[in-house]
């Protein structure tokens, strides 16, 4: 998209420059009205030239999608940073849970100093967390 800007603004600028040069007029010697960049004889007439009118409302137009396009991608951006904090603390809640179930397998109710009901209840706990964060 920033490619898509860029070219957009450089070609408005190569088409608006044609535009900025003075354009001049004089007649020949048979009586033929000639224009031209480059004044031709000695006293050469400077014929003004005003701004197209569609200039203004096509800059506005292309300014306005450029907003557009600024916000979108900030929004785009935005969504992306937070879909990959909420997959970065999932996979930390994941390794965890498989941290504390793959210790509960090496140690008994026993070694941990609690009853088998409560060591049955930690390893439940641990196993749900692990289909909930690691799916």
């Amino acid at each position: 998209m920033k490619i898509l800007n860029t070219l957009l603004a450089a070609a408005a600028l190569l088409l608006a420059t044609p535009g900025l040069a003075d354009t001049y007029r004089w007649v020949d010697a048979d009586g033929t009205v000639h224009y031209g960049d480059v004044p031709q004889g000695a006293t050469p007439e400077v014929v003004p030239q005003a701004p197209p009118a569609a200039a203004a409302p096509n800059q506005e137009a292309l300014n306005a999608e450029l907003r557009k396009s600024i916000e979108s991608r900030s929004e785009e951006q935005a969504r992306a940073a937070a879909e990959a904090k909420q997959r970065a603390e999932r996979a930390h809640a994941c390794s965890q849970a498989r941290q504390g179930l793959q210790y509960m397998e090496t140690v008994t109710a026993h070694r941990l100093r609690v009853t088998q009901e409560q060591y049955d209840a930690r390893r439940l706990e641990l196993e749900a967390a692990a289909r909930q964060s690691c799916t």
